[in-house]
């Protein structure tokens, strides 16, 4: 029976002693995932009383020239190619509300200051970039959610 035993250890110690520790890659930076010029391919109108009720506007913003949305993370500054095409000025600055886990991105243009939800992660190797900007009244009531895709040029 103590053989049987020992034959035992040694024959589990042959399959258990080679295993291969696993890795963990360094985090993609989301500065870098985001320093792009992205294009415009999809915009949805959202009410947001009803959210389920989700309107495709796209025709209006990717008709004719496409709309290029150019993001610096060097000096964070962003740009369009078009004037001034979602409420967020033509051109202006930029800043994460959390450079490693970002949720929000606060756009400064005009002397105005917009945030824009960030709907997913954006790291490079990701193709797309989603963000939603809420329109208010004047008494602070959200009214309308624009949705905007844009692809990785």
């Amino acid at each position: 029976m103590k053989n049987l035993t020992i034959a035992l250890v040694v024959f589990m110690s042959l399959f258990s002693g080679c295993k291969e520790d696993p890795k963990l890659y360094p985090e993609s930076s989301k500065l870098e995932g985001i320093n792009a010029t992205w294009v415009l391919t999809k915009v949805s109108q959202i009410d947001p009383t009803n959210k389920e009720e989700i309107l495709d506007v796209s025709f209006v913003f990717t008709e004719g020239e496409p709309i290029e949305l150019t993001i610096n993370s060097t000096d964070f500054t962003y740009q369009f190619n078009n004037g001034n095409p979602f409420y967020m000025g033509n051109s202006g600055t930029w800043a994460f509300d959390d450079n490693n886990y970002p949720t929000k991105i606060k756009i400064i243009h005009d002397l105005k200051s917009e945030e824009v939800k960030l709907l997913r992660s954006i790291r490079t190797v990701d193709q797309t970039l989603s963000i939603a900007l809420d329109r208010s009244c004047d008494g602070g009531t959200i009214t309308t959610t624009y949705q905007y895709e844009f692809k990785r040029k």
